[in-house]
């Protein structure tokens, strides 16, 4: 019991990590993580945002930088199977 009791400890640790780390984001990187986490492409998160792409590379590196991971691939492993969603204000 006292293991199990561990890992839930451990994961709430590191869920609490992520969701400060999403609190980190600024307005415009909040809406394109909700697109990115969800599979779409940054293209597509660009145009569906009305942005060029330069900014969409911009964003795209401040979010990664943000929460840690190395690319696109790194965040969809670790956010994309979250209910997690950004408070946009």
């Amino acid at each position: 019991m006292r293991e199990t009791l561990g890992v839930s400890r451990l994961e709430h640790d590191v869920e609490d990590e992520k969701n400060r780390l999403i609190a980190t984001l600024s307005y415009s990187e909040a809406q394109a993580f909700q697109w990115l986490r969800e599979g779409f492409s940054p293209n597509w998160t660009a145009e569906t945002m009305m942005i060029n792409h330069v900014e969409m590379r911009r964003i795209k590196k401040s979010i990664c930088e943000k929460l840690h991971v190395d690319g696109i691939q790194e965040l969809l492993m670790h956010y994309a199977k979250t209910d997690r969603r950004p408070i946009l204000q």
